[in-house]
């Protein structure tokens, strides 16, 4: 299933372009002169998406770098100690603030093992209805997970919502102190293949994301109130995470440590509320990288991250994943990263001299103009277009994008008849599809007409050539 920002970028809705002949030349002339318009929104687009939570890996770590334990035995022993970091949380400076416990409200028992409490309205939300806290302890190997909504949104999400399973940690991860990125990160335990799952984890809270709503100081007491009815260990690696080092509530911490630490989610696809889910360790050790090796999405009913290969891996090699689209330019990446994270990607495509980095945006507007002509519909990719567009992405290294090609290639190839070829682009880009989104891929259906149909869909023979007029 995607997730909100698992990529929202891929712009493939089923088309059915016009035949390039049936287009008058004014109209073709037209849409050239809209183009880079059009190109240059779609890359601010891509960057707000982008800037939607995402995962940060925090500067720090366990000492004994034995997770089995830490998620499967409740002691207070193996919770995770903070490291030094250059961007110290005001977490580690004594403050009094920090040291008040509020006074827990009466939770009474709900549905499904859920515990609810404390329903008070948003007083900027002009729904009169309240939201409300409901936790439960027994997911999670003991970690629990706490969700603010309201009441009939999560009591219509209950059916589809799946937390019976626990989740193994993950045996391909192995965390390690990286000083030279701050602190911490995560490396492969053992080789990996292309495709491979690298773990799943379970979000540990759920909270509505809207700023305008939940970035006053009544949002933030309601965070911290649910963040404190979690149980202490879980507290405690919280209480581990980086924010902007700047706090002085923890009511400040914990909002910063969200827009920090989270990935976008939904409770209920239905409702139009976005999410945040807060996912921890080890899934939150993972640093950036503009072109990972790791990609990820959200289960919207079990509400956990799958991590997946994108490539080989080998044993002891760092796992990334990317906090901005990698269809963004690289002054776009790195100005979002410094100004959301506060650090300066050194990647490698990042060290790039100046040269290559033109060259590489230059492949990725262009990546993005022959995205934009097929998702018009205003004409029909050729061919030799097509092409280019499958070589970008395997030049730039572009996994996400390259689903979206394989399965504009299999309608393009279908539109001149061409249906075995039109066949393979499509089993190609559903293998992908269902490997780094999910099983909710929105153009799943589409695409398994192609192979299996491909007379059927509605591309076939779309495209008039010149001379059978």
């Amino acid at each position: 299933m995607t997730s909100l920002v698992s990529r929202p970028w891929l712009v493939s809705a089923v088309v059915k372009p016009l035949s390039k002949n049936s287009m008058s030349l004014a109209l073709h002339l037209s849409s050239n002169l809209i183009l880079n318009t059009q190109i240059f929104k779609m890359l601010h687009f891509l960057l707000a998406l982008s800037s939607l939570p995402y995962i940060l890996p925090m500067l720090v770590g366990c000492e004994s770098i034995n997770h089995h334990a830490i998620d499967l035995i409740p002691s207070s022993e193996l919770h995770c100690k903070k490291w030094d970091s250059p961007l110290p949380s005001r977490l580690n400076v004594a403050n009094p603030d920090y040291d008040v416990s509020p006074t827990i409200p009466q939770m009474e028992p709900f549905k499904n093992g859920f515990l609810k409490s404390n329903c008070s309205r948003n007083p900027l939300d002009i729904d009169p209805e309240p939201f409300c806290i409901f936790l439960n302890t027994k997911v999670n190997q003991g970690m629990g997970i706490v969700i603010i909504s309201k009441k009939s949104v999560f009591e219509a999400s209950l059916p589809k919502l799946d937390f019976s399973t626990e989740l193994p940690v993950p045996s391909t991860i192995k965390i390690v102190k990286m000083p030279e990125k701050g602190g911490a990160g995560a490396v492969a335990s053992q080789d990996l293949k292309r495709g491979q799952t690298v773990g799943k984890v379970r979000a540990v809270a759920l909270f509505p994301h809207d700023q305008s709503l939940w970035g006053n100081e009544f949002g933030k007491r309601f965070y911290r109130q649910a963040i404190e009815l979690l149980p202490h260990r879980t507290q405690d690696v919280i209480a581990s995470l980086h924010a902007t080092g700047m706090e002085e509530t923890k009511e400040e911490f914990i909002a910063n440590a969200l827009k920090q630490n989270t990935f976008g989610t939904h409770l209920n696809p239905a409702s139009p509320i976005v999410y945040t889910a807060l996912v921890l360790e080890p899934a939150v050790r993972f640093n950036h990288d503009c072109r990972p090796n790791v990609g990820y999405y959200i289960d919207h009913d079990t509400q956990s991250i799958h991590m997946t290969a994108f490539r080989q891996i080998l044993a002891g090699e760092e796992l990334t994943i990317s906090y901005r689209a990698s269809e963004l330019t690289r002054k776009m990446r790195q100005d979002s990263l410094s100004a959301n994270y506060g650090f300066q990607c050194s990647c490698s495509h990042c060290q790039m001299s100046s040269e290559e980095g033109k060259k590489s945006d230059g492949r990725v507007l262009r990546l993005l103009q022959l995205q934009n002509i097929h998702s018009t519909g205003v004409e029909w990719l050729s061919i030799e277009e097509v092409t280019e567009l499958i070589k970008i992405c395997e030049r730039e290294n572009l996994p996400y994008s390259m689903i979206n090609a394989n399965y504009i290639a299999a309608q393009v190839y279908n539109a001149h008849g061409r249906t075995q070829e039109a066949s393979d682009f499509a089993k190609k880009a559903k293998r992908d599809g269902l490997m780094y989104v999910g099983p909710m891929w929105k153009d799943l259906e589409e695409a398994q007409i192609l192979i299996d149909s491909p007379q059927k869909h509605n591309s076939y023979l779309n495209i008039i050539v010149d001379d059978e007029i």
